[in-house]
């Protein structure tokens, strides 16, 4: 009976094993399957600062006329936090034909991206930064002060950064030390840059409307 027990006890032991084993492996499978979802696009939401087209919920007290200066869109700036005084504003050069203009000393944005950065993923930060003279733009990921990202600007710069997360986050913080300007934001997770700043597949775009 002890020996029967035994056995017992070792397939259950084993069937458990099987379990766990079966479990990280779909765990594996869950992550690629979000890796290659997320691989070379932009998961930052509205980085054009265009906010999303035609999903304002409208009471049915608002009125609207030839006047109205209110668009069919939600905010320039969905989806950021803003930190002190900070506006999109229309640019030719920009992809979106937006930038964001950061107008107060230390002003900055700060946004949640759908997807989670992972810890020893790579990942490449980009951004353009017309005509700025001696400033300093932070990139910070959470409350990592130790793994922020520091950018010198003394003229026109088309900066890319490849970097490997150092810890799992959640939040990403752009801030600036001056005045400035910056657009074509983008951070993607792979090694390769893209050529064109791209548009998050998540953001519901004017042109993308039926």
């Amino acid at each position: 009976k002890q020996q029967n027990s035994i056995s017992s006890l070792e397939e259950t032991t084993q069937e458990q094993s099987n379990r766990i084993d079966g479990h990280d492996e779909e765990i594996k499978q869950q992550k690629q399957t979000i890796d290659n979802l997320v691989s070379g696009v932009n998961i930052l939401r509205n980085s054009g600062f265009t906010g999303d087209y035609e999903i304002t919920d409208l009471d049915i007290k608002d009125s609207l006329d030839a006047t109205s200066r209110e668009d069919f869109y939600s905010p320039s700036l969905k989806y950021w936090q803003v930190n002190g005084t900070v506006y999109a504003e229309n640019s030719t050069d920009a992809s979106s034909g937006k930038l964001v203009h950061f107008y107060d000393a230390n002003s900055s944005i700060t946004q949640t991206p759908h997807y989670s950065i992972v810890q020893g993923a790579s990942y490449i930060l980009s951004f353009i930064a017309p005509m700025n003279v001696d400033n300093h733009i932070y990139v910070q990921f959470d409350d990592d002060k130790d793994n922020a990202i520091e950018i010198h600007i003394d003229d026109t710069l088309h900066f890319t950064k490849k970097f490997t997360a150092a810890k799992n986050y959640t939040m990403i913080t752009i801030a600036t030390e001056y005045e400035c300007v910056l657009y074509d934001i983008s951070l993607i997770q792979g090694t390769v840059p893209i050529s064109y700043w791209q548009a998050s597949p998540l953001d519901n775009r004017k042109e993308q409307a039926g």
